[in-house]
């Protein structure tokens, strides 16, 4: 199974039903996910995000914030990715391929830090 991973406007655009706004590959990608048969991955940073839109009001969600989540939560073809950030996760020699986190901007190295390899 194909393995992806969302920004928060894509997965805004495709929730809302905006389907003009994402590339046909990327449409058709969400509607695999959708049918279980890819598996899209759901950053903290993009769920943290899409709330922050709706608290400075740019978005509203019908009915809810929470009744969004669980709407997509529902769907067989997401998952949401847990926000796992420390320097604690750095294995030898990782530093200098990781060095943006230290240096980078503060969502960067959020999102990055969630990516890491655990093993």
């Amino acid at each position: 199974m194909a393995v992806y991973v969302t920004d928060t406007h894509p997965l805004l655009w495709y929730s809302t039903e905006t389907y003009r706004k994402l590339s046909p590959k990327a449409l058709r990608i969400f509607q695999k996910a959708s049918r279980g048969e890819a598996l899209i991955w759901i950053p903290a940073m993009v769920v943290w995000e899409a709330g922050l839109l709706e608290k400075i009001r740019r978005i509203q969600f019908r009915p809810s914030f929470s009744k969004w989540i669980d709407a997509l939560a529902a769907q067989p073809g997401f998952a949401f990715a847990p926000l796992e950030f420390g320097y604690h996760h750095y294995r030898a020699g990782d530093q200098a391929q990781h060095r943006s986190l230290r240096y980078g901007n503060r969502c960067n190295r959020a999102l990055q830090g969630s990516s890491f390899d655990h093993a």
